[in-house]
């Protein structure tokens, strides 16, 4: 029977076909073997709409679709298959109509570049490790230092 198994090598995961019963680096092959799909998944190119999957051992949902998984490979409820590939910072899910959805790893990285601070505004510049949703305001510390919370940061306003 047909089957995968990973092993870690070199800084990165690797997939590896093989047979039932095969020892792979100590790694012993097993038939039902396959990959964790869950997580957020970007799923277009921009970066702003994601969509949510779960998974409990080979079998998971995406909303109310079902879907299983053997291998590197799933498959929904409606018969597209989807492959997953696997990389240092993200993984890649590459559906046979293709689509491409991205699932990142570590937050994206926010770098202040040029804060400008005048009597009646402000000014702050920024750049981002990747495509995100990025929300950025400033409280006068006269009244109150603190961070600000996620409704504040929603009414200001976001930048793609």
């Amino acid at each position: 029977e047909n089957c995968a198994a990973i092993y870690y090598e070199s800084g990165q995961w690797n997939d590896v076909p093989c047979t039932t019963g095969d020892l792979y680096n100590g790694f012993l092959c097993r038939s039902e073997a396959c990959r964790d799909f869950s997580g957020n998944w970007v799923i277009d190119p921009y970066g702003y709409a994601t969509e949510n999957l779960t998974q409990s051992v080979c079998k998971g949902f995406w909303d109310s679709i079902r879907y299983t998984v053997l291998a590197n490979k799933t498959t929904l409820q409606s018969g597209l298959i989807g492959e997953l590939q696997v990389n240092d910072d993200h993984d890649l899910l590459l559906w046979e109509n293709g689509v491409l959805w991205v699932r990142y790893r570590a937050s994206p990285v926010v770098n202040i570049t040029e804060l400008m601070v005048a009597s009646s505004g402000a000014q702050v510049s920024f750049n981002v490790s990747r495509r995100s949703y990025v929300s950025c305001g400033i409280i006068d510390a006269r009244y109150l230092l603190r961070t600000p919370t996620a409704l504040e940061l929603e009414e200001w306003g976001t930048t793609h």
